[in-house]
């Protein structure tokens, strides 16, 4: 996919992370991202990676233990024929996930098309739901 952009929530410190990363960068920052907080109270820290036009996708990822991430996506696509108003929603988390599965998840987003995404969305969907 082209155009995918990147941002990070962290209420602590301030993090060198680039608004459009390639996908060699983006999996760099998953491994170089600072994920620890210095204070216990503090929100998780999450990154986020957009792909945006009349379909988009959007994928937030936290790493809330040493080990474990946790992702989720989300993909809004545009009903054709019925205008900008009418979009269809497909989500899904995925929780304790290990760092090889996210690799992938961000191979996914940058090498494949929208409707392989939705299909993998959907399929982690029914997963959760069993």
């Amino acid at each position: 996919m082209d155009d995918i952009y990147c941002a990070y929530f962290d209420e602590e410190i301030d993090q060198d992370v680039p608004s459009q990363p390639t996908l060699d960068e983006a999996l760099n920052l998953l491994h170089s991202f600072n994920w620890s907080k210095a204070n216990s109270e503090s929100a998780m820290k999450a990154l986020m990676f957009q792909f945006g036009s009349t379909d988009n996708v959007l994928l937030s990822i936290s790493k809330p233990q040493t080990e474990l991430w946790i992702c989720s996506m989300t993909v809004v696509k545009r009903r054709a024929f019925c205008g900008p108003f009418f979009r269809r929603k497909h989500y899904s988390v995925l929780i304790d996930i290990t760092s090889a599965e996210v690799e992938e998840i961000v191979r996914l987003i940058y090498t494949t098309n929208l409707q392989t995404i939705t299909e993998f969305v959907n399929q982690a969907e029914l997963e959760m739901a069993i």
